[in-house]
């Protein structure tokens, strides 16, 4: 006689993990289109900016090679970010303008001015990533084939990150840099 399997309606038991698991399986995932709050970086940041490594030619090779700089090499300074007009410097998604003076001397860090870059009244270009804590700066946003900026953590009072000098050739210095709202 041939085998036929049984018709018999089959009824899990669920336990309480069993019930958890589906709980959890059927819950709303969390909306991750939220925009992160607005938050304002207008005040007066002290800034140190260090160097890990540049570009630099040798003086009978002109081929450019990376060099580590030591690890004393840092330009410290302020930046004074101007509230913008609706009070919400930041916002996650498009860059935003904000008006700025920043007074910090490269050129002792780096042997040299850095390029495209003048100390004083400036705008500077301000993108916040997603959930609202990766931040990307733009020191001296109009230039095409130099220029200056980095990518950091924005915690409290408190931005950390890398920065960048670029030219034409790419990246020609890299290094660390720290901006610390006063009165925090």
């Amino acid at each position: 006689m041939p085998h036929t399997p049984s018709l018999k309606p089959y009824a899990p038991r669920l336990t309480p993990y069993g019930l958890l698991l589906l709980l959890a399986a059927c819950a709303r995932a969390p909306d991750a289109t939220i925009p992160a709050p607005a938050i304002s970086l207008a005040g007066v940041w002290d800034a140190r900016f260090t160097l890990d490594s540049q570009l630099v030619s040798g003086t009978n090779d002109p081929v450019l090679r990376w060099r580590r700089a030591p690890d004393t090499a840092q330009a410290l300074g302020t930046v004074e970010i101007e509230p913008s007009e609706d009070a919400a410097d930041t916002t996650q998604g498009a860059p935003r303008r904000l008006k700025a003076r920043m007074s910090v001397d490269f050129a002792a860090m780096l042997g040299r001015p850095m390029s495209c870059y003048e100390p004083g009244r400036r705008e500077i270009e301000v993108e916040r990533g997603g959930q609202g804590q990766g931040i990307a700066i733009a020191f001296t946003p109009d230039v095409a084939d130099c220029g200056f900026g980095g990518v950091a953590r924005w915690r409290d009072d408190t931005v950390r990150g890398i920065w960048s000098e670029t030219s034409f050739v790419g990246p020609s210095a890299v290094g660390k840099f720290e901006l610390v709202r006063r009165g925090s």
